[in-house]
């Protein structure tokens, strides 16, 4: 069996709801599961995140990060910027991959202003 056999099909959508100014996270709702802050990466999974779009169409930068200790502290893995002078979707030719384990998750922050509602998702692939 190949890897892309082996593959199962996620999607992570995010909306960020009106909040204060400044970064905030986006929830995340994995394949309609309850929104949610974070996104736990069980152990024994492998999230390969092949593109990531930006539905909203506003000019705000996206951080994608993650932890490994349960969100003491989370790292940048990506970040995409969309607008007039970049594309509002992020293909990548290396895909990110999330190994997962006790305390690994991802989540997404965005600044958007204050009467602006975010909309992102994350195009998927889970290997058990």
């Amino acid at each position: 069996m190949s890897f892309a056999q082996e593959l199962t099909g996620v999607s992570i959508v995010g909306i960020e709801p009106l909040q204060a100014p400044g970064e905030n996270p986006v929830l995340l709702s994995r394949d309609g599961s309850v929104p949610a802050a974070a996104i736990a990466i069980p152990l024994g999974e492998k999230l390969v995140i092949a593109d990531w779009i930006n539905s909203s169409g506003l000019l705000t930068p996206f951080r994608l990060q993650k932890t490994v200790d349960g969100g003491f502290t989370w790292f940048d893995m990506a970040l995409m910027r969309t607008g007039d002078n970049d594309a509002n979707q992020m293909n990548n030719e290396t895909p990110f991959i999330v190994n997962g384990g006790a305390g690994v998750a991802i989540r997404v922050l965005a600044d958007a202003p204050d009467d602006e509602v975010v909309m992102t998702t994350l195009r998927c692939q889970s290997q058990p």
